[in-house]
């Protein structure tokens, strides 16, 4: 049997293996693209970074970069530290040496899911008041902490500390909730009930100055939406 010429080779390239590998690399795009987005990296400072689902080789974070459902956000040493925006307006500021994942995270016409776990570290929580059905939660070894709108904190060490700044945050431990309001922390001991809520000190308080410049930012984007809003009316009155 005479061997193919190189003109019959590389013709069967273009005809059939050529084709098949342009179709199987707008497949693997398409599969990417389909991904489910829950937020965006910001404010990135310091080593951060970012490792997705089944991978141990994390990528450098970066400000504008995606995060899916289940990547997982390290901030490497006392300077590092990272925001992630939801698509919803919620904001989580990482702090040094913190470990969290990005859980289930679902946004709907009427109602929103977010959850966040807490491996190690600190994060503070800037969240939008939810609609009847929607969730928030943050989840560490040894409790569940749900919100429905308000400036709170996680962190997790030796035992596990919720400091509320506004609104009102519910934390689940062993199967026993207390409600920590405005001003008021409770800490979990690993496989205890969560302790009864307790004042603040002051700079336990001072602490949430780290959120100004974000507050800020939230009422200036509010500001600009009531704007906007208004020059709508306006245009369809005219």
């Amino acid at each position: 049997m005479r061997p193919y010429s190189k003109a019959i080779r590389n013709r069967f390239w273009s005809f059939t293996v050529f084709p098949f590998l342009v179709l199987s690399f707008f497949l693997i795009q398409e599969g990417v693209a389909l991904a489910q987005k829950a937020a965006t990296l910001s404010k990135v400072q310091g080593n951060v970074r970012v490792f997705e689902a089944g991978s141990n080789r994390g990528k450098k974070g970066r400000d504008g970069m995606a995060l899916f459902v289940n990547s997982t956000i390290k901030t490497l040493g006392a300077n590092s530290r990272a925001d992630i925006i939801y698509i919803r307006g919620d904001v989580v500021r990482v702090m040094p040496n913190t470990d969290v994942t990005l859980g289930d995270t679902r946004l709907e016409e009427d109602k929103s899911t977010t959850k966040l776990k807490l491996a190690a570290g600190k994060i503070f929580n800037v969240v939008n008041k939810l609609t009847e059905g929607s969730t928030y939660e943050v989840q560490t070894r040894t409790a569940t902490a749900g919100v429905k709108g308000t400036v709170w904190s996680a962190e997790t060490a030796s035992q596990d500390t919720f400091m509320v700044k506004e609104g009102k945050v519910e934390v689940d431990a062993a199967q026993q909730k207390v409600l920590v309001a405005d001003l008021k922390k409770s800490t979990v001991q690993g496989g205890q009930p969560p302790g009864d809520p307790q004042d603040l000190s002051p700079e336990e308080i001072a602490m949430f100055d780290i959120l100004d410049d974000l507050l800020e930012s939230i009422k200036t984007d509010i500001k600009e939406e009531i704007q906007e809003s208004i020059k709508e009316d306006i245009i369809q009155n005219a």
